[in-house]
């Protein structure tokens, strides 16, 4: 198992946060004129170097695109291994002054947005795919010197219906307690991933919940920078930060601006146990909120990475044409 090529790796930098970690930065740009800017927050257990198919595709629409690797994950928990960062590693980072590591990375990103607008003076756009779709909404709802010019949110996942969430939680402090934070608990694996992984049996990896395209599941399989165990802390984080972003108080600081919610039509971790789904979970919290999901797209039998899928060239013409009409021919937005 070695290094994975997902594509052109892009321009890569180091940004230093205010605690000192080291954050992997890629910018991909374009040769002539520029038309704004696409902030990519990856999902859980993986990295950045995988969106470097979109970010070609949006470079060719004239857009700057920067993606970055989150604390926990690729070559930022690299660094930090290197480092001797305590308690910093792949799939785990120990909470900071009362902030977990999700919490942490939400602000990571809301600094890189501010900088890449002060940096180049062009529209953001915000896509976050899976955890990354949380992550972009709380990223959005917290921007405070720029507000984005459109968010795209790729397979958020859904969020629990009360019964299991109460349920839930204390479950994770429990897991806490016996595992300790750092510690690694398979029932989580079984009743997330594992759980998803069934309904696609006979399963011919422990991955196929993520694509039907066999290749890219391999890839994904053989990469070790992807399908990492995550610790318990991580998890609870994960879990809280999901449940923050559709939050009323969270989505009345969402900016009013266009929203694109997309995801594949065949994918659990869109839906609940009680079958319901995030794409509607979405426009019922955004609507009690004042706020609008402007368009909605499933993708048949579509799964999981929806942005690599068998049906990644339809997805990514259906992300451009939105930007076109949203972000470079915007309609003026309503004052309500």
């Amino acid at each position: 198992m070695g290094e994975v090529d997902w594509g052109p790796a892009g321009q890569q930098s180091w940004a230093t946060m205010d605690d000192g970690c080291d954050i992997l930065v890629r910018k991909w740009a374009p040769e002539g004129k520029t038309v704004g800017i696409v902030h990519i927050c990856h999902g859980i257990a993986e990295h950045s170097a995988r969106y470097a198919g979109l970010a070609l595709r949006l470079v060719a629409e004239g857009f700057i695109v920067y993606a970055s690797d989150n604390r926990a994950h690729g070559q930022t928990a690299l660094r930090a291994v290197e480092k001797g960062a305590k308690g910093h590693r792949l799939g785990h980072m120990d909470a900071q002054n009362g902030k977990d590591v999700v919490q942490r990375i939400v602000q990571d990103h809301v600094f890189l947005c501010q900088r890449a607008v002060e940096d180049h003076r062009l529209p953001l756009v915000i896509l976050g795919h899976s955890l990354g779709s949380a992550i972009a909404t709380l990223v959005a709802a917290s921007l405070t010197k720029t507000a984005p010019a459109a968010v795209i949110l790729s397979a958020a996942p859904a969020r629990l219906p009360s019964p299991v969430k109460l349920a839930f939680g204390p479950l994770l402090q429990f897991l806490g307690l016996l595992r300790g934070e750092a510690g690694i608990s398979p029932l989580i694996s079984t009743l997330t991933m594992d759980k998803w992984n069934k309904e696609f049996s006979p399963n011919a990896t422990e991955s196929d919940w993520l694509n039907r395209d066999p290749l890219e599941v391999q890839k994904y399989e053989d990469d070790p920078l992807c399908g990492f165990k995550c610790s318990v802390g991580f998890w609870k984080a994960v879990f809280t930060a999901i449940q923050a972003a559709g939050n009323k108080e969270t989505l009345m600081r969402f900016p009013r601006c266009p929203v694109l919610s997309i995801q594949g039509g065949q994918d659990p971790c869109t839906m609940n146990d009680l079958g319901g789904n995030s794409a509607l979970q979405l426009t019922n919290e955004f609507r009690a909120a004042g706020r609008e999901i402007h368009k909605r797209i499933s993708y048949g039998d579509g799964r999981h990475e929806i942005l690599l899928e068998t049906c990644r060239e339809e997805v990514m013409q259906d992300m451009v044409e939105f930007l076109r009409q949203h972000v470079l021919s915007p309609a003026p937005r309503s004052k309500l």
